[in-house]
């Protein structure tokens, strides 16, 4: 065994720059190399993965690699961490080989399994800028360091951002509305200099000049908050279900995505107060606020901060989540359809992967938990 071609392939197959003959070539290898060196070989490389903790005993090594290989990783709860992503990539190669064939559509159907289709790439940093008379501005248009006067106060588009200066109200406030749709993201900073990060099919309505008595914006979808401190001036997030979220100066996170069964306030620093109906909630650093259906509202404690917060921060974050909540949160970020076919488990998916992977990664772990997924055009179809 050449245990430096070994080594060769794999890095470049990881890279994503192997041909198809290196391909094939490393299948092979694979194929004939003890575990020992796979084990060695995945620690190796799964230790340069990125942010993600790494496992490095080699028995657990071994164990990972020998479940995968002989298939028990069909079982519903699949892991992803940074020995699993390189244990996944090898099983792959050497269970199936099915994502490095050539791409071959079906003649019946005109779809071709997901891994072996055209990636389809991840959420870019653009949005629309909606004015108070009704036009629309694209950002993504706009060049940088351009500026505009709206309603007493300067916008300048910056670096993919936007920012807004502190100016006055007048009399009659001007709202502005910025909005990501499915595949965008975008972050601004808002005339008292708070900082708003929104996520895919999200979008955030707000005056361009805050009143003297009060700051109040309104959210659909995901956002996360950096709220500038002025004890004259709380400031306040509506949601569609009528809730509110009111702080003075904190950071928090609010999921109010209409298709999801709860909304969910997330403090990470500060204090907050969660109102709905006629009843209110305080939350202190950590805990989460639950309003679902009818129901008032449910605090949590130890909410996982690196959770709640891995979209901003770059990554999918999955904890038994089920396989349609999980579908749901990338068909926004990727701007795709996705389908079921057949009787769908409930049974959760856990892991964590960068959002900046094409979708064919995501989807690799599904066919590797033994469904059957195809793609046509941005219809992602998965059977059972």
């Amino acid at each position: 065994m050449n245990d430096a071609r070994l080594e060769e392939l794999f890095a470049r197959y990881y890279e994503q720059t192997a041909t198809a003959g290196e391909t094939a070539e490393l299948m092979e290898l694979v194929r004939r190399a003890p575990p020992e060196q796979l084990s060695a070989l995945i620690l190796k490389h799964g230790e340069a993965l990125e942010e993600l903790s790494p496992v490095t005993q080699p028995e657990e090594a071994a164990v990972m690699l020998e479940a995968i290989l002989g298939q028990a990783a069909k079982q519903r709860r699949i892991y992803w961490r940074p020995l699993a992503v390189a244990a996944v990539m090898l099983g792959l190669v050497a269970a199936s080989a099915l994502w490095l064939l050539p791409k071959k559509q079906s003649p019946a159907t005109g779809t071709v399994p997901a891994a072996t289709v055209a990636d389809i790439v991840p959420a870019r940093e653009r949005a629309v800028l909606l004015l108070d008379d009704s036009s629309a501005i694209g950002l993504d248009t706009l060049a940088n360091g351009t500026v505009h006067q709206l309603g007493g106060s300067a916008l300048t588009h910056t670096n993919g951002q936007l920012v807004y200066a502190a100016g006055s109200a007048g009399d009659a406030p001007v709202y502005n509305t910025i909005a990501t749709g499915k595949g965008n993201f975008y972050q601004l900073v808002l005339s008292d200099g708070t900082k708003v990060w929104l996520n895919a099919a999200s979008s955030l309505r707000f005056p361009v000049a805050f009143s003297a008595a009060e700051r109040v914006v309104e959210v659909k979808g995901e956002a996360y908050f950096e709220v500038a401190k002025d004890a004259a001036r709380p400031f306040r997030v509506k949601l569609a279900d009528e809730s509110l979220v009111e702080v003075l100066g904190t950071h928090f996170n609010i999921n109010a995505y209409a298709e999801n069964a709860a909304v969910r306030t997330t403090l990470l620093e500060g204090s907050v107060k969660v109102t709905r109906g006629g009843s209110y909630r305080l939350l202190k650093p950590g805990q989460q606020a639950v309003m679902k259906g009818a129901s008032g509202i449910t605090l949590e404690d130890g909410a996982d901060m690196g959770q709640v917060m891995a979209w901003k921060d770059g990554y999918f974050w999955f904890e038994n989540t089920p396989l349609r909540h999980m579908m749901a949160e990338a068909a926004r970020w990727y701007d795709v359809e996705v389908r079921y076919e057949g009787r769908i488990s409930e049974e959760g998916f856990s892991g964590k992967i960068s959002r900046e992977a094409p979708l064919s990664r995501l989807l690799q772990v599904l066919e590797l938990a033994g469904m059957k997924v195809t793609v046509n055009g941005k219809t992602i179809t998965i059977q059972q």
